[in-house]
């Protein structure tokens, strides 16, 4: 199932999901910062987004889930084997001046506390919990799986250095244990849904 899905919903069923999602009467919230930044750590206040929770603590959080479960339904399709997820969250960054990314991290790294790999002067670095650089490391096999709600001029980036543009309906499913970053764009507003799952 890793790999890049291009047209991934149905035509009527990804309609649906972004008139939702982009609607004037979809719910959006306000968060002060893209990736949780340590305690005592400078934050950016040019660097926010809005978020809608879909999914979270095994329950769905949202009177939209069902719109969001589409792409959950697809992604048992394509692995003809049912999911337990973790998490369903929509990010959406507003149309920007100039394309900037957020620092890399891993979703859910909660799951990996248990297991960390410290590591020395390189792109693999990261603020870990105690301000120390690290990258997290788990023994559970877990996914990201990221849904294009909209195309434009933004990105996804792995710290391998592989890029994926943001074409709508597209979904790009990697390792969890992958650091990665998104960016703004400068051509539109850029909305994505994040899927976490075993």
């Amino acid at each position: 199932m890793i790999g890049i899905y291009d047209n991934f919903l149905e035509k009527s069923d990804f309609e649906r999901l972004k008139e939702t999602l982009m609607s004037t009467w979809f719910q959006w919230y306000y968060n002060d910062s893209v990736v949780r930044h340590m305690k005592g750590e400078e934050e950016n206040p040019l660097e926010y987004q809005f978020t809608h929770m879909f999914y979270k603590d095994n329950r769905p959080y949202s009177d939209f889930f069902n719109v969001a479960d589409l792409v959950n339904a697809g992604i048992q399709k394509r692995l003809n084997r049912e999911i337990t997820l973790i998490r369903i969250k929509a990010n959406f960054r507003p149309i920007s001046h100039k394309i900037t990314a957020s620092d890399y991290h891993q979703d859910c790294i909660f799951l990996s506390d248990q297991l960390r790999v410290w590591l020395d002067g390189d792109k693999e670095q990261y603020l870990g919990k105690n301000g120390e650089k690290e990258k997290i490391v788990t023994d559970l096999k877990h996914y990201t799986a990221i849904f294009y709600v909209n195309s434009n001029n933004g990105y996804t980036e792995l710290m391998s250095g592989k890029t994926v543009d943001s074409i709508e309906n597209r979904l790009f499913v990697f390792d969890a244990n992958e650091v990665h970053t998104g960016t703004t764009s400068t051509d539109d507003h850029r909305i994505v849904i994040n899927y976490n799952f075993f």
